[in-house]
């Protein structure tokens, strides 16, 4: 697909700027008008083509300054594949991450299990003194 083909669908992917992700955006094309483009082409088709919109869709919002420890910032997020020496099992391993906002300080805790079991031991293995209240954002 060239770009002329992408450009078909300006006003369509236009809508979507500052709502989704360009990958959003370039799986909904795909999904929906069936183009086959790369998401690096479509990338560089809306750079060069809507600079003004991408840019806008860009925006990061500030939020308020909190208190020093008074939060920290709690995500779970796919880390990679883990092949047990003992056994030759393939596991997928998480990464339980928790983040402070004024320091960024950051500690990562690696787990087999998403359940609240591994979130707990995570929370508690995690440097004393860190955020009286944990919640997520």
């Amino acid at each position: 697909m060239t770009w002329p083909d992408i450009d078909q669908h300006r006003d369509y992917i236009k809508s979507l700027l500052g709502t989704v992700t360009a990958a959003t955006i370039h799986q909904r094309l795909r999904d929906e008008h069936k183009p086959q483009v790369s998401i690096s082409s479509f990338r560089r088709w809306a750079y060069a083509t809507l600079p003004d919109e991408v840019a806008k869709s860009q925006v990061t919002v500030l939020r308020d300054d909190i208190e020093p420890g008074s939060e920290a910032q709690i995500d779970y997020g796919f880390f990679g594949q883990w092949i047990d020496p003992r056994t030759g099992k393939r596991h997928r391993v998480w990464a339980f991450v928790m983040v402070l906002p004024c320091s960024r300080h950051m500690f990562v805790r690696p787990v087999l299990h998403l359940d609240q079991h591994a979130w707990t031991e995570a929370r508690s293995a995690a440097p004393p003194g860190r955020a009286a209240h944990t919640g997520t954002r």
